[in-house]
């Protein structure tokens, strides 16, 4: 059966009944106060900054077409000189003599205009509402601003002399201020904790370099998230606080970091840390108990499992974290002694495992998932690397007796052990 084409009709779109077509479109509003022209001379002199001419013309931005414009179903004539859209019906309205609407002296109100953003003192008023309406706002960076804590202004630049007589200077200078306390009560009294007003100080101690640790090359180490075994994530619910934290401190007891280097797919050179961690509750409570005791060598084998792995970030820094050891010095008193850290090495747990991605890794390095690990004795050339490494962490005047006797080496499968 077939139908002729005169028989259809017209097809009909689905929905067009619902839409009312625009009759008359709305013209923008007319400007509610004439536009003000700004004179800007050819040469500002600015007290503070100086005399600038052409350099000035960079900070004003010319007029763009704004989203107004783009949405409106007409074009508009946009006038370059005055940058504002311009009614087409109202042609003559800028027609006037530009004497009579520009003043020919500029308005002190209108002065600031013209100044550069970084010139521009910090406004007061705002300041002071700021700090009136919201005690606890919180500073530039996120950190909250502690009463009593005085900060120094930013702005303030120190001139240091980097000479050799300059830093004699600097260090004499350091101490006038403990000649004006004629006791060290008085000494005492006069620090204040930067935080709490209530806290007193009762001691103090010289603080000196340490000249035998000041060489060394410490690192520190810190984590995002603390690493956890899979039998206790598994019982998590069934445990309470105590006991969960009692058997996480047991399990990274024989915990081990494997550094890995290697390069992505980008052709980046990346390093990163595996964790190994007890594999069952009991092996971690034995290998604590045996660690502990030190002296039970039964021959028995600790199976560690690979449980995440971690991002490493090498972000040198100096003077900045300091590393303090409070002795006693010559005379008996008790003397502490700072050693920088030579660099900070942040270790993020990574979210996706190296197994998935494409990894070219160095020194044909083979993934490993598990480690067993059984305690023996040190050999004799162990215990002379172990007390010769002791020896330059100690301090010249310490007295200290290095037990060797007593040690005990882990045998790691695919790490040598180390001292």
């Amino acid at each position: 059966m077939s139908h002729s084409s005169s028989s259809r009709g017209p097809k009909k779109s689905v929905g067009k009944e619902f839409l009312c077509k625009v009759r008359y479109q709305n013209p923008l509003p007319s400007v509610p106060l004439p536009p003000k022209l700004l004179p800007i001379p050819p040469t500002y002199v600015d007290p503070s900054v100086g005399s600038y001419s052409q350099a000035r013309l960079q900070h004003y931005v010319q007029y763009r077409h704004s989203t107004l414009e783009e949405a409106t179903p007409y074009p508009l004539m946009v006038d370059a000189d005055y940058g504002m859209p311009i009614d087409p019906c109202l042609l003559g309205a800028f027609d006037d003599d530009r004497a009579a609407i520009a003043p020919q002296q500029l308005d002190p109100e209108d002065e600031f205009l013209l100044h550069l953003p970084t010139t521009d003192a910090r406004d007061s008023l705002a300041e002071q509402s700021t700090d009136a309406n919201t005690p606890n706002a919180r500073a530039k960076g996120g950190s909250a601003r502690t009463p009593g804590l005085k900060r120094t202004s930013s702005g303030a630049k120190r001139v240091f002399d980097h000479s050799l007589q300059g830093q004699l200077q600097t260090i004499d200078s350091s101490f006038k201020y403990f000649d004006k306390f004629s006791s060290e009560q008085e000494l005492l009294q006069s620090l204040k904790h930067p935080t709490n007003s209530q806290l007193q100080a009762v001691e103090s101690i010289p603080l000196f370099p340490d000249e035998a640790l000041w060489p060394s090359n410490y690192a520190l180490f810190s984590l995002d998230v603390c690493p956890e075994p899979d039998f206790i994530r598994t019982k998590k619910s069934q445990m309470d606080a105590d006991e969960y934290r009692q058997l996480g401190e047991k399990a990274r007891e024989s915990l081990l970091f494997l550094s890995q280097a290697g390069t992505n797919n980008l052709g980046e050179d990346e390093t990163w840390c595996e964790v190994f961690l007890p594999e069952s509750n009991e092996t971690a409570v034995r290998a604590s108990e045996q660690l502990k005791q030190g002296s039970v060598l039964d021959g028995s084998e600790h199976r560690l499992k690979m449980t995440c792995e971690y991002d490493a970030q090498n972000d040198p820094i100096k003077q900045k974290h300091l590393m303090i050891t409070i002795g006693e010095g010559d005379d008996g008193s008790k003397v502490a002694k700072y050693a920088q850290f030579k660099g900070k090495i942040l270790l993020k747990r990574s979210k996706v495992p190296r197994s998935s991605r494409n990894y070219n890794t160095v020194d044909e390095y083979k993934e490993l998932t598990n480690i067993g690990l059984q305690l023996r004795e040190l050999t004799e050339a162990e215990q002379l690397m172990r007390a010769q490494k002791l020896q330059e962490l100690q301090a010249p005047d310490s007295t200290q007796h290095v037990d060797m006797d007593s040690s005990h080496s882990p045998d790691q499968i695919g790490t040598s052990p180390s001292p």
